[in-house]
């Protein structure tokens, strides 16, 4: 699993930060640049399993910049609760990778959202990137917020 777990992430990584491309001072698009650098992007990981992809992120795109968030379950509830956040200065302006290995009902990854739009991000600057989804997952997070972009394997 960790060896096509790394690779997965390798080839969506490399997907989310090269689809976006440069228009230069001509007007043309030059496909060997990005629109953004390394460090307009930020990856937030979802604690702990979210962490897993960080080596491979930091490989393709060395300036990136990490957060992180903690979220457990309540027994009760069965809903997210938030714990603790640590994001880089001026997360706003940033295009925001989350990963979350896994997507079952798309709480966490909700819980995530809210957070991050709590802080001024924007949805349209937000792809969630994960290995594993339910059908459930997914459309419970593309019916909330259908701006944002998911990648799932």
């Amino acid at each position: 699993f960790f060896f096509n777990d790394t690779a997965t992430t390798e080839i969506y990584t490399e997907q989310i930060v090269g689809s976006v491309r440069c228009v230069q001072e001509t007007g043309y698009y030059d496909s060997s640049e990005l629109l953004y650098n390394d460090q307009d992007y930020c990856v937030v990981s979802i604690l702990r399993a979210g962490s897993s992809v960080l080596n491979e992120m930091l490989h393709i795109v060395p300036g990136i910049t990490i957060g992180k968030i903690l979220l457990q379950r309540d027994e009760k509830s069965h809903e997210p609760v938030f714990y603790y956040q640590k994001y880089p200065q001026y997360i706003e302006n940033k295009r925001i990778i989350i990963f979350d290995p896994m997507l079952a009902t798309g709480g966490s990854v909700l819980k995530t959202i809210e957070n991050l739009i709590s802080l001024g991000c924007e949805p349209k600057n937000i792809t969630f990137l994960n290995i594993i989804s339910s059908v459930e997952g997914l459309e419970r997070v593309s019916k909330t917020y259908p701006e944002i972009q998911i990648i799932t394997a």
